[in-house]
This record gives C-alpha cells, structure tokens and sequence, in this order.
C-alpha cells in the first residue's frame, strides 16, 4: 500500500497548530506526535496497520490539524504480534526503531529501510519473526539493542557498517539461522574485528563473518 496524508485532529487546538499526543491516522496506521519545535515538528508511527494488510509502508509526513509532522520513529511493540504483514517499508525520515516494534510477526519476510538516519534498533525490535531471511541495516545504525533479531530462526544475512556501530545487545542474533552470515562494511581489518568481537560477545559464537571494505 502507498502512503496517504491523514488529516488529523487536535482538539482544542487551533488549526496549524499541534500539542503532543495529537493523533492522526493513514491507510499505514496511527501517528501521534512526539515533538512541536516550531517548523519542525515530528510524529511516531504507533501501530493499528489495517486488518489483513500484507505490505505497509510508513508514511514519512503526516498532516495533523494542518501541520506536517516528520515521521521519526517507530513506536514500541507497534506491530508486535501482527498475523498478516509480509513486506515493511521504513521512511528515510525514521530514526529509532522502538523495543518489541516488530516482534512476533509470523508472517513477516522483508524489512526495507529507505534511508540512513535509522540510529538505534530497540531491543527486541524484530525478535520472532521466523519467516525473515535477510536484513541489511542503514550505515547510520549505532546501536542494536538486545535481542534485536533472536530467535529469527530464519535470518541466514544480516549486514551492518561496523565505522558507526558502537552497540550491540546482549542476545541481539541469538538463535538465528545456524552459520548466518553478518556482513561488516569496515574501514579496515581494525573496525572489523571489534564489530566480529561485539557479536560474539552477545551470545552467538556460530556465526561467520564477511569483511566489506567501506571508507563511511
């Protein structure tokens, strides 16, 4: 499904203006606003897909009581648990993926982030989702939060920029295909081997590991 802009309600408010928690709902779902900064105001994706909905793609503007809202993040346990998602498509605009945000999705094959502002996969974020096979994550991804992607029984590619990561959860890939293979795109051999580290420290020494030279 294509994104639409909803128009939104604040009660009270006058038009052109928005306070938070101000909602607005798409053919994606319900936003809510998060931030009011005048000229920059932002929302969050909350959930409530439409019954049966197979492919959704996140809406990265949405209007409420007349003001464009940037979509920036991506609520916790938005989608947790949803029985019919197989495609999710996340806007440049979103910058942290909330903990339990898509977790449980038995149906779920394919996550395309659009763009590279993505900083923080919380944890559990895509954790039992046993359809998943492949994850490439943006370069600006900095923090993968604990068991991010554990028990994706599935998830045989999983690829990072190891130049901007710096965390990474305890069981984030934990119980992931067995020899899945965790692309690092590095600088050099030095990034490289702390990312290999940082992984095998979080609980899954089965993996194998490719080295990507990449100067970002």
């Amino acid at each position: 499904s294509q994104p639409t802009t909803g128009t939104g309600s604040d009660t009270g408010a006058a038009v052109g203006v928005v306070t938070i928690g101000a909602k607005t709902t798409t053919t994606s779902g319900d936003y809510s606003v998060t931030s009011t900064t005048a000229g920059a105001a932002e929302a969050e994706y909350t959930g409530n897909a439409k019954a049966g909905e197979k492919n959704v793609v996140i809406d990265e503007t949405v209007k409420i009581n007349g003001v464009d809202c940037k979509v920036t993040s991506i609520a916790d346990s938005a989608f947790s648990g949803n029985a019919s998602i197989e495609s999710l498509t996340i806007p440049a605009s979103v910058k942290t993926v909330g903990d339990n945000a898509c977790s449980n999705i038995k149906t779920l094959k394919k996550v395309t982030f659009k763009g590279k502002n993505v900083e923080k996969i919380g944890a559990n974020a895509f954790a039992k989702c046993p359809k998943l096979t492949k994850v490439v994550l943006p370069d600006s991804v900095t923090e993968i939060g604990k068991g991010a992607f554990s028990n994706d029984k599935k998830l045989a590619n999983l690829t990072v920029n190891g130049n901007n990561l710096k965390k990474i959860g305890n069981g984030a890939v934990k119980n992931i295909k067995k020899n899945a293979k965790i692309t690092i795109k590095a600088k050099d051999k030095k990034v490289y081997n702390k990312v290999v580290s940082m992984f095998k420290k979080s609980g899954n020494k089965k993996l194998k590991f490719k080295f990507k030279k990449s100067k970002k």
